[in-house]
């Protein structure tokens, strides 16, 4: 989704971050032992708050300004970085042990997508893990806007919101070949007041 689209999300007088749901508490022998940790499109920071009072620290990465502010005025001694992931991942090669991308990584082209996954590849260590939510195409045919929205891709629709790709097992697979698949499992969250499908998929690397 544009960056406009989610400055106005986050400036908004009702805005209400949404709820931690206990999606990370099954992964904690990967996370209570890493270094460097990455939350990628961070948005309120929800899982670094998750992280930070359990004393484990983490890097909050997001495009959106404002959304920076927000996690920053919860977690206030945590480094922050703003950028566009579709721009490239600003740390070297080998720098984190586990990159956090919480429904952040379904909004991108596939080549975009592929250059991502790819980068985060490139800034894990070998032993390195990568747990993410993506769309399931089930919350498109549940809850999105269908009349609305354009295929420009396949799974992936235009709306006046921006760009936003669904996910299938069979894009899993695609899109994760150069990953070990730990985990992968179509799921259902309650994470913004709604139920809303994903894909949760925690996968290492090779």
């Amino acid at each position: 989704m544009s960056y406009e689209y989610w400055e106005s999300v986050y400036s908004a007088e009702n805005f209400k971050c949404p709820d931690y749901d206990g999606w990370m508490n099954k992964y904690q022998s990967i996370w209570e032992n890493a270094a460097n940790i990455i939350d990628l499109g961070c948005g309120c920071g929800i899982n670094s708050i998750f992280l930070r009072n359990r004393n484990i620290k983490t890097i909050i990465c997001d495009f959106s300004e404002i959304a920076l502010r927000i996690a920053k005025s919860a977690l206030p001694q945590t480094e922050f970085m703003c950028f566009d992931m579709a721009d490239g991942l600003p740390f070297e090669d080998c720098f984190s042990d586990l990159v956090i991308a919480d429904l952040s990584l379904h909004y991108f082209s596939k080549a975009q997508t592929q250059g991502i996954l790819s980068d985060i590849n490139r800034v894990l260590q070998k032993t390195g893990h990568l747990l993410c939510r993506v769309n399931s195409i089930k919350e498109f045919e549940m809850n999105e806007d269908k009349e609305n929205s354009i295929e420009v891709e396949h799974h992936l629709f235009e709306s006046r919101k921006g760009i936003k790709r669904f996910f299938d097992h069979i894009d899993i697979d695609a899109f994760f070949s150069d990953w070990n698949i730990i985990h992968s499992a179509e799921i259902v969250t309650n994470k913004y007041a709604n139920t809303k499908y994903a894909w949760e998929i925690c996968a290492g690397t090779k």
